[in-house]
């Protein structure tokens, strides 16, 4: 019998970009990127690789060149984990750094500089062999995911001390639109709201969520779909599924010439 369960996704998003990449699990120990151009709406579907690969972790550059991902694999041998900077959408990695368990958090301070976190043991952060980190400065310097959030333009409705000892899922936080101050996208516990006038709006089902440089919501769901969130004159919700990911399997996707080459 075939499963009813929906595919989980998440999205990694730089604010100066025009593209978004869709993270798509499931089955649940395999990951599909699929890159997502927010002008047209239109989706280059990628590779899929065995392994978990948190959004939360993962970054991309302004200009939507280069995506870096921390890869928990699920291998019974090392390595456990590491972080890769390729092009999306494919995981083919053009750089690859070991690290060790807690660590792989990922930064683009520029298009061509780079932090990791490098875990529990720094001295186990390294560039593996074979590899070369082409146009990247990169650095390993502990740091939590408040200065990326707050570089994608969230504020945290109670402050947050940096370095942050608290779960980043669990704080709320809110973006206002970059057209209407009046319209606040908030996330509380997990849940995003919109509050337009001090009416508040529960986004039900929407599992990830932000503003593109037009100033207009796109978001994915738990029921599988990229959509865009509009609000009409009567500041009433419409949701409007552009495509659904379910239907899909783990392939084997080679990739293109140009993603191989910085």
């Amino acid at each position: 019998m075939e499963s009813t369960i929906p595919c989980r996704l998440s999205l990694v998003y730089n604010p100066a970009s025009d593209r978004a990449v869709v993270l798509r699990r499931g089955p649940s120990r395999w990951t599909r990127m699929i890159s997502w151009d927010l002008n047209a709406d239109l989706f280059e579907f990628g590779q899929w690789l065995h392994g978990t690969v948190p959004a939360n972790d993962c970054d991309i550059t302004p200009n939507g060149k280069y995506i870096s991902c921390y890869v928990s694999s699920h291998k019974k041998r090392k390595p456990y984990f590491w972080v890769s900077v390729s092009k999306p959408p494919y995981f083919s990695a053009l750089s690859t750094w070991l690290i060790s368990a807690q660590g792989g958090r990922c930064y683009f301070n520029s298009n061509n500089e780079l932090n990791i976190t490098p875990g529990i043991y720094p001295e186990e952060f390294s560039l593996m062999e074979g590899y070369n980190s082409g146009p990247l400065k990169v650095t390993s310097i502990y740091q939590d995911n408040v200065p990326k959030l707050k570089r994608n333009g969230w504020h945290f409705i109670v402050p947050v001390d940096y370095p942050s000892n608290y779960s980043l899922e669990l704080l709320e936080r809110l973006k206002p639109s970059p057209l209407n101050p009046n319209l606040i996208l908030k996330c509380i516990k997990k849940t995003y709201q919109l509050t337009i006038h001090k009416k508040t709006l529960v986004l039900v089902d929407i599992v990830d969520i932000d503003w593109d440089k037009r100033g207009h919501l796109f978001g994915v769901s738990s029921t599988g779909n990229a959509c865009r969130i509009i609000i009409n004159d009567k500041h009433e919700i419409n949701i409007n599924n552009i495509y659904n990911f379910n239907d899909m399997m783990p392939e084997d996707i080679l990739p293109t010439n140009e993603s191989l080459t910085w």
